[in-house]
This record gives C-alpha cells, sequence and structure tokens, in this order.
C-alpha cells in the first residue's frame, strides 16, 4: 500500500520547473492524505445512516435531513468572505508576499465573526417566535416540538462553525490541503462517536443532532487555537482592521457568495420542495439515494479540490502551461472515476442501498436512481471547471449560469412537476394538479443543473486559460 502512495505521488509530480514539482508535489500530498480522510468519512456515512434511520425512523430522519436543508443556505452568510479570503491568500503566496496575510485573515475574521453574531442573534429570535414547524410536512402531530428544536440546534451550530471554518480556508489558500483533510477525518470519527453515544443513551433528535454537527466545530476551532499560537505572522488582530482590505474582500466576495449561493440552492433545494410537497418519507428516500451516490461525489471532491489553490498560486506566477495540462488531466481523471461508477451503480445501486439500510421504506424506483447517477456524474465535471474559475477569480459567468439553471428547475419542478418530456402533465397541459414525485424532482434538478451547464462550463474554463495563454 505504501508502495502503491508513493508511485501516486511520483506520477502526480511529474516533470516542469521547480514551482511546478512543488505545487505538485502539494496537490499529490493533499489527495493521498484525503484518501484516508474520506474513507472514513464514507465509512462514518456508511454506517451511521442506517444506524440513524433504525433509531429514529424514517420521519424523524427524513426531519433531520429537510431541517439541514434549510439551515444550508446559511453557508453563504459569510457574503462569500471564506472563498475571499483564499483567493487572496493563494496571490499572496504566488507573489511571495508575507506582509498582506495578516491583514486579510485579520479583516476576514473580523467581519465574518459580526456577520455571524448578528444573524445568531436574528435566527434565534426568529426560530423562538415563529411556527418554523409548519415548514416541514409531517404525519405524525408529536414530531412538531422536534422540528423547532431541531431548527435551533442546526441554526446555532451552523452560524458558530462560519468563523470557525475560517481555518479551512487558510490552510487550502497555503496549498495545505492535507492538513484540512486530517482535521475533517478527526471530526468524522468523533461525530461517529457522537451517534453511537445518543444511540446508548436513547437521546432525542436534537441531542443527536447537536453531537453529529457540532464535531466538525470544536476541531476546527481547537485547530485555529493552535495554528495561531505557533504561526505568529498570521494571527488576526483587531488593530489591523482596515477599510481598503475590507472593501477588498467583500468586492472580490460578492461573486463568491452568488457562486455558493448557486450550489447551496441546486442541493438543497430538491429536498426543500419535495419536503413541502411530498412529505418527510420521500425526503428520506432522495437523502437516501444522494448519500449512496455521495461516496463517488466525495472521491472526486477529493481529487479535484487542491487544485483551487493551485491553479490561483500559478495564475499569479504566469505559470499557465502548467495549468492547461493540469486542466486536460483532471477532466480524465474525472472520466476514469465517474464513468466505472456510473455502470457499477446502474446495475446495483438499488441493492447495495437495500442492503445498506435494511429499510424498504427508503428504497429508490430505478428512475430516481438514475437521476442521482447522472447528477454525480455532472457534478463530478462541473467540478473540474469549477476549480479553474474559482483559482483565477472568473467567478460570474459560471455563477450567472448556475442561477439562471437552478430557476428554470425550481419553476419547472414547481409547476410542471414532470420527469423532463414524460410528464402527463406536459403533454395535457393540465398544470392545476401537482402531480410533481421525487422522480420528476430529481430529473429535473439533474438534467437542468447538472447535464445541461457542464457544456458551457468547460468552455468557460477552456477559454480562460486558452485567453492567459495569448496573453502571455
Amino acid at each position: 500500500m505504501k508502495h502503491w502512495v508513493n508511485n501516486v505521488r511520483e506520477r502526480i509530480k511529474g516533470q516542469g520547473d521547480d514551482f511546478s514539482k512543488k505545487r505538485n508535489a502539494q496537490i499529490a500530498k493533499s489527495i493521498t492524505s484525503g484518501i484516508a480522510a474520506k474513507v472514513i468519512s464514507m465509512a462514518s456515512g456508511l454506517i451511521t445512516i442506517p444506524m440513524t434511520l433504525k433509531y429514529l425512523g424514517v420521519e424523524q430522519f427524513g426531519i433531520w435531513m429537510a431541517i439541514t436543508s434549510f439551515v444550508g443556505f446559511i453557508g453563504f452568510t459569510d457574503l462569500g468572505l471564506g472563498i475571499g479570503l483564499q483567493n487572496a491568500l493563494s496571490q499572496c503566496h504566488g507573489k511571495d508576499d508575507r506582509e498582506s496575510p495578516k491583514l486579510y485573515i485579520s479583516n476576514a475574521y473580523f467581519l465574518v465573526g459580526a456577520m455571524a453574531t448578528l444573524m445568531l442573534l436574528v435566527a434565534f429570535t426568529a426560530i423562538c417566535f415563529l411556527p418554523v414547524e409548519n415548514l416541514i410536512k409531517i404525519k405524525t402531530a408529536t414530531y412538531a416540538n422536534h422540528i423547532k428544536d431541531t431548527f435551533l440546534v442546526v441554526v446555532c451550530i451552523s452560524l458558530a462553525g462560519i468563523p470557525a471554518g475560517l481555518i479551512q480556508r487558510i490552510l487550502f489558500g497555503y496549498q495545505k490541503g492535507n492538513v484540512a483533510n486530517m482535521l475533517n477525518l478527526i471530526g468524522s470519527i468523533i461525530a461517529l462517536g457522537g451517534i453511537f453515544i445518543s444511540v446508548y443513551l436513547k437521546l432525542s433528535l436534537p441531542a443527536l443532532v447537536a453531537l453529529f454537527v457540532g464535531t466538525p466545530l470544536i476541531v476546527n476551532f481547537i485547530y485555529s487555537i493552535y495554528y495561531f499560537l505557533i504561526t505568529k505572522e498570521h494571527r488576526p488582530n483587531i488593530f489591523k482592521i482596515n477599510r481598503r482590505v475590507i472593501k477588498e474582500l467583500t468586492g472580490t466576495g460578492l461573486w463568491s457568495m452568488l457562486a455558493q449561493l448557486a450550489y447551496l440552492l441546486k442541493v438543497n433545494l430538491p429536498v426543500l420542495i419535495i419536503s413541502s410537497t411530498i412529505g418527510t418519507t420521500a425526503v428520506a428516500q432522495y437523502t437516501t439515494t444522494q448519500k449512496i451516490f455521495g461516496i463517488v461525489g466525495m472521491v472526486t471532491t477529493m481529487a479535484l479540490q487542491p487544485l483551487w489553490p493551485a491553479y490561483g498560486e500559478a495564475y499569479h506566477r504566469g505559470d499557465y502551461k502548467w495549468m492547461r495540462n493540469t486542466f486536460n488531466r483532471s477532466i480524465k481523471i474525472i472520466a476514469l472515476i465517474s464513468l466505472p461508477a456510473f455502470v457499477f451503480m446502474s446495475f446495483l445501486g438499488i441493492p447495495i442501498i437495500d442492503i445498506w439500510t435494511d429499510t424498504k421504506d427508503v428504497l429508490p424506483s430505478y428512475g430516481l436512481l438514475i437521476a442521482c447517477n447522472l447528477s454525480i456524474v455532472g457534478l463530478g465535471f462541473n467540478t473540474a471547471f469549477a476549480m479553474v474559475a474559482n483559482g483565477t477569480n472568473n467567478l460570474k459567468p459560471p455563477t450567472i449560469i448556475g442561477l439562471f439553471v437552478i430557476l428554470a428547475a425550481v419553476f419547472v419542478a414547481n409547476y410542471y412537476g414532470f420527469i423532463i418530456g414524460l410528464s402527463a402533465n406536459f403533454f395535457t397541459n393540465d398544470l392545476s394538479k401537482n402531480t410533481a414525485s421525487v422522480e420528476s424532482i430529481a430529473w429535473t434538478f439533474t438534467v437542468l443543473c447538472d447535464i445541461f451547464p457542464a457544456i458551457l462550463y468547460y468552455k468557460i474554463s477552456n477559454k480562460i486559460i486558452t485567453r492567459m495563454q495569448a496573453c502571455k
């Protein structure tokens, strides 16, 4: 195994000047260290989902997944400052600038901390006084109190996790993805332990969610203290708050925020539509299918995530040849991972989910299985294309496309309720009936948000690199 890992590292390092070799070495280190983190994370998911399904029941599990989708939009309340910080630090790294990082880090923590605190006060007040339990369609009335309590737990932890998660952006900005991967690995192990404790002690849904969701926050917080103790030149300083830097970060963060929003909408809106129109049992069916395919998504993300800061650093050094070679190689890697996985899961997906969950109520239809399967293939290629745009701060074109196709998907899913091109509603023009199904919603978002945009995203990313090579 050790020999295989070393061989992979040497192949990724490849040829080139010293900067290229160093950059490739960091990517190789991030990918190989990420293998352990993703394996543990996948194992945790494979264990926790059937365990929590059995313990909570299908309806309470669906409530948890629906609430997670609702509060998933909290991720963009940092106004894209996390991405802005990562790109700024990649630029400093590419230019060998050792003075500016402290300014960027100090201002990012100040802004994100202030916004998270404000949002926490607003969210806490809203959840306590508004009937949030009406957002989710449930069959068992006694679960209504669990909805409000679980909302409160997830929202508070998620908001507190935004400033705590900035340490990951700092690490990725300096191409230290291997360290970030280890933090995720530790968080996954502790979160798994939290699930075992919750089941053993027979804790309620809110308590179980608190233990599971809160562990990444604690891990990031503890490592942040350690990092800033040993890296004094990056330690946040309130006296470094600077209007020019704030303006720069917020300016960069606008399109970053919209890009985050587009991704969060794409991931969470199908669940929200299903929970409000069909019910929590259907949510459990959809999210369980997505989770099993998410294993392939995690593998592709693991392989591609280190490219984001690497593209940024290469861009600012003017190493466009490396960018072109790496871009072409990344597409081949995604094809080698995604396409065999698609064929395998198309034939064996349903039996695997049956064995994994041992719960007939969450088994998908073949139509839902293929929709989720295609979604992951599209996601893999789109992620490869997004790394170029993210690393070079060319976020505007793909973000506009992403938001447009999401709005189109919401319109189709809500008002037509059909599997694209096949629904009876479309042919009869009878739009008064709400015949939306899990399959129709899944296919709508897969085709419009994953498959169709991939062609446009490829052209955008290819054009970015071609234009840079021409300017050189």
